[in-house]
């Protein structure tokens, strides 16, 4: 589960897109162009943490490197099924998992090349 740290983190990484937003109506994002705020709101057509516009099928442990008693480094690798499963070539999300208050939270994120 995700730690507080990072919703700080996200927040903070979305906060211009979040003042952007706040500035126009409802009604005028709805009639807009397509993509007509991908500039000031990326967020809006590209899925920061997946790297991607599609959703994947699902993801796994490809290896986990212990830090300290209560850090982890967690490499994944992101999948698609078709008729046989086929694995994301270009980058892999990157975990840092520590303990906090005897749960294990994901606290940063970060992209590697595959």
């Amino acid at each position: 589960t995700i730690s507080e740290d990072f919703l700080i983190a996200e927040k903070e990484r979305t906060s211009a897109c979040a003042a952007f937003i706040s500035t126009i109506t409802w009604d005028e994002y709805m009639n807009g162009e397509a993509y007509q705020y991908g500039e000031e709101c990326p967020e809006f057509y590209f899925m920061y943490l997946l790297q991607a516009q599609d959703e994947f099928d699902g993801v796994v442990v490809e290896e986990m490197e212990m830090i300290s008693d209560s850090e982890w480094l967690v490499t994944l690798n992101l999948y698609n099924d078709f008729d046989e499963r086929t694995y994301r070539k270009d980058f892999k999300p990157q975990m840092t998992v520590e303990k906090e208050g005897g749960n294990w939270m994901i606290t940063s994120m970060k992209w590697i090349e595959a």
